[in-house]
């Protein structure tokens, strides 16, 4: 079956069928002009068809091939039609009456052609050969024909060519490509390269095609995918339509952000989730499946006895045991699950998950060196070691550090007290900043801290006496050291740090709108 389709629409001019049509396989205009009506058809069968266009592809000759080889590839010039068989010869035939003029045979008997390239009188084939455990091998030349003299001629190439193509507004220049994205120009006339070996970029798949402009300034690569390269004479080169319609481009696929499964930062969220019209393989069948309610617990006694029932509403004074943001632990009378310390005996149970639970570390002589922190921490943010006192304003320097503007100012920070906490905490972000996940200490941080008469005074010193509780303390902590780095960091004008950060201009309007007498 053969289709034709019109250039300047998308209707379908006709179609030609007939018994004798299987594996057609190339094709090609008997003449370039605009009255031409003349194709030659053919393929792995063994007759070449003439078929006329303006008659709705009708069969006008029909010539058959000797050895009933079929041919592979059909190129024609105003003298000859070129057509390689499947078995490496070549038969030059008359294009008015289709009778054989000539035959070039393979140079060896196991050569078959893979492309073939017609111009003028220069004929250029390039193949390959069952020369080793009966799998192709291409040829690294190329096989030049002159048909005056049908003597072959050989052109060395270092990579194997594939396809081939003549510039035609150069009367012997001819471009050959391979599969894996290196081309390069050859002079057939001189039988030598006209440009160095050239690869084409951003080729991720192999070249299966490619075409020339009719004014040689361009050349078209398609790769299997489907992809389109092109290269020209010029920067911004452009293509003239021809045709009334403008040309189609098959819509520009989304791609998704590279993304690497090993790294423990990647924002997973980032990748949209397919629209699923279908059942997801993590949805159960309702047959092994149950809905269960909540199922509160009992209410407690004391407050059973003190409601109040005001309508079918009761209400109950709290009984002060707890606050009301607070709720009491599940008992293991309770608990679906419970979780056991290591450390601790087994008839012992704990609400804490092992992976929450504090960690005591305990260092010999190599140090921080012995022990593996990668177990406990995978990501680059480092930590603050818990074994100092008054550590309990570890959480606080954290927040401190991811507040950029305010790591940044301190980082550039400099003066020449002996104990300054804007100092010490400009060293302190130094280190967490180049520690890759390692914890570090603020003891520096916290020595400075002490040595203050202020800090004593306010009770922010940590103790086993002491009768606050940490939320007070951190607070107090937070209210200090605010104050304190806006005392240090206080310039000439009248600004700091903390002023320019965390203080915004206020503006109080007073309107009174009666009077009375």
């Amino acid at each position: 079956m053969l289709l034709l389709l019109d250039k300047s629409t998308v209707s379908l001019r006709w179609i030609q069928t007939s018994e004798d049509f299987y594996d057609l396989c190339t094709l090609s205009l008997l003449d370039k002009s605009a009255s031409n009506h003349r194709l030659a058809v053919s393929g792995n069968q063994p007759s070449l068809f003439e078929l006329d266009i303006n008659r709705n592809g009708q069969i006008v000759r029909r010539a058959s091939i000797e050895g009933g080889t079929g041919y592979k590839i059909v190129r024609n010039n105003p003298t000859f039609l070129a057509c390689a068989d499947f078995a490496g010869g070549i038969d030059l035939r008359n294009k008015d009456n289709f009778q054989v003029m000539r035959h070039l045979a393979p140079t060896s008997s196991n050569m078959m052609i893979q492309d073939m390239a017609l111009l003028g009188n220069q004929l250029v084939t390039c193949g390959f050969s069952d020369v080793y455990r009966n799998r192709p091998t291409a040829h690294m030349y190329l096989s030049v024909y002159d048909l005056r003299t049908f003597r072959p001629q050989l052109i060395r190439t270092h990579f194997p060519p594939v396809l081939l193509k003549f510039l035609e507004v150069y009367t012997s220049r001819l471009v050959c490509v391979s599969t894996s994205g290196q081309f390069q120009m050859f002079d057939v006339g001189r039988l030598e390269p006209a440009s160095p070996i050239n690869s084409i970029e951003m080729l991720q798949f192999q070249v299966t095609c490619f075409d020339v402009s009719s004014n040689s300034q361009g050349i078209a690569f398609g790769d299997e995918a489907g992809n389109i390269i092109v290269y020209g004479t010029a920067q911004d080169i452009r293509f003239h339509n021809t045709i009334q319609r403008a040309t189609e481009f098959a819509d520009p696929v989304d791609t998704l952000p590279a993304m690497d499964v090993c790294d423990p930062l990647n924002v997973y969220s980032s990748v949209p989730l397919p629209i699923c019209d279908g059942p997801l393989l993590s949805d159960l069948p309702p047959q092994i499946t149950r809905f269960r309610y909540h199922v509160s617990g009992p209410v407690d006694p004391a407050i059973l006895s003190s409601i109040k029932m005001v309508g079918q509403i009761g209400y109950a004074p709290n009984n002060g045991r707890m606050r009301r943001n607070e709720y009491n632990y599940i008992t293991s009378k309770h608990a679906t699950a419970s979780f056991k310390l290591q450390d601790q005996s087994p008839s012992h149970e704990s609400q804490i998950p092992l992976y929450y639970q504090k960690i005591d570390i305990k260092y010999n002589k190599l140090g921080i060196e012995d022990f593996d922190y990668n177990q406990y921490n995978n990501t680059c943010f480092a930590g603050l070691e818990s074994s100092l006192p008054n550590c309990y304003s570890n959480d606080m320097l954290q927040v401190f550090y991811f507040l950029e503007p305010l790591r940044v100012m301190l980082t550039n920070h400099s003066c020449d007290r002996e104990f300054c906490l804007s100092c010490e905490l400009a060293y302190l972000f130094h280190m967490l900043e180049n520690a890759q996940g390692m914890p570090c200490q603020a003891s520096n941080f916290l020595r400075a801290f002490r040595t203050i008469p202020e800090v004593s005074a306010l009770g922010l010193l940590s103790n086993e006496d002491r009768t606050t509780g940490c939320r007070q303390l951190i607070q107090g902590w937070t209210r200090f050291i605010f104050t304190q780095l806006h005392q240090e960091t206080l310039d000439p004008n009248g600004e700091s740090v903390v002023s320019r950060l965390f203080t915004m201009p206020q503006k109080t309007l007073q309107r009174l709108l009666f009077i009375y007498h």
